[in-house]
């Protein structure tokens, strides 16, 4: 079971909902597995994570210290569309403050626009680890410190 310091008690969200795949194992060619990918707040930084429905627990697979750096992973890792994907984050991420975010287009070119939009998110949510400015953004967001398994 998951203390609150696991990863699994600080998933900000889901950016994929469940899919499904065929194994890759020779011994188990026909099994499918279930599967997401999940955003979760670490001591030190987020984390892009796939999350599989039979495995106790998720695999951190792209780590950054601000969304703005996360925001092109979500593409090139979990194949997300990012701009649904940071979507997905702002919502939880007013969920958790109360906060109601505005987002300021820009006629940027791709991954550019990403990148600005995460930048953005940082910005307004303080949620970069490199700057936050009210302590530790784990912290604040599921009142968890730096226990991570």
């Amino acid at each position: 079971m998951a203390n609150a310091g696991t990863v699994k008690t600080s998933v900000l969200c889901d950016i994929s909902g469940w899919k499904t795949r065929k194994t890759n194992s020779h011994l188990a060619k026909t099994d499918d597995i279930k599967y997401r990918y999940l955003v979760c707040s670490l001591s030190n930084g987020w984390a892009l994570t796939i999350e599989q429905d039979s495995s106790p627990a998720p695999i951190n697979k792209k780590f950054a210290a601000r969304f703005a750096d996360l925001a092109c992973c979500f593409k090139s890792e979990a194949n997300v569309d990012p701009e649904i994907a940071l979507a997905k984050v702002i919502e939880s991420l007013e969920e958790k403050t109360g906060k109601k975010f505005t987002l300021v287009k820009k006629p940027l070119p791709l991954p550019e626009k990403w990148i600005d939009i995460g930048r953005q998110i940082d910005v307004f949510f303080d949620v970069d680890y490199n700057s936050g400015s009210q302590g530790s953004v784990r912290e604040r967001l599921f009142g968890v410190g730096s226990d991570d398994e």
